[in-house]
């Protein structure tokens, strides 16, 4: 695969994560503070 759809596949996995933590934050599962620090860990991958 070229890099740049590893990148792109990448960017889009990352962002369905983003998605689900955010999900369960709605659901009351994550506190926003919790929500935020998961957040923050995805995005120094």
């Amino acid at each position: 695969m070229p890099k740049d759809t590893e990148t792109g596949l990448e960017q889009l996995d990352l962002l369905e994560q983003i998605s689900q933590l955010g999900k369960l934050r709605d659901l009351g599962v994550l506190t926003e503070e919790e929500f935020a620090e998961q957040k923050q860990k995805l995005l120094r991958i």
